[in-house]
């Protein structure tokens, strides 16, 4: 009887041990579930040769599509993507927009990064390049349209001001100006 006490102890306190070692781990990692919480394009008054430029962030849910579409030119994407959409509709979600210089918004993209095989910014330029650029989870990414390409950072909002004039705001999208 003794050794019975002694084993359903023991089990009780290795179930204990388990079961806060899951909570702690999920307490440290919830904040880092998401993939993206926003990424802003800016459109500089020079991006395009001073042009509307077309412009989609796909999130790709799928390695072996996410592959497939890392070797596309903007370019190429553009002429497919409405048939790899109607291929993929669960697999591949597609934010377009047509940006005109000097403008800039924010885009909400809640995914967590379980979800997502690939992110990617495919940038219509007039130019022979292949306009496509890999975007990594972070808290925020700003992707700066310049001339002829693109410079992408990363940081973190904590310190960030809040928007006080939305000039626009649809389906979560922030339009700035």
């Amino acid at each position: 009887m003794i050794l019975n006490r002694h084993s359903f102890s023991l089990l009780m306190i290795l179930t204990l041990f388990t079961g806060c070692s899951r909570l702690s781990s999920t307490l440290f990692e919830e904040e880092d579930w998401e993939f993206i919480d926003e990424l802003t394009l800016v459109a500089t008054p020079n991006m395009n040769n001073k042009t509307a430029l077309k412009v989609d962030v796909v999130i790709v849910k799928d390695e072996r599509i996410a592959e497939q579409v890392g070797i596309l030119t903007a370019r190429q994407y553009m002429k497919q993507r409405k048939q790899l959409k109607y291929d993929h509709p669960q697999k591949i979600k597609i934010k377009s927009f047509e940006m005109i210089p000097g403008t800039s918004i924010i885009i909400p993209l809640k995914y967590q990064k379980t979800e997502v095989a690939a992110g990617f910014v495919f940038a219509d330029y007039s130019n022979q390049k292949a306009n496509r650029w890999n975007i990594f989870s972070a808290d925020c990414v700003k992707v700066e349209l310049l001339d002829y390409t693109v410079r992408i950072t990363s940081h973190k909002w904590k310190d960030a001001p809040k928007l006080k004039n939305d000039k626009q705001k649809k389906d979560g999208i922030i339009v700035l100006s």
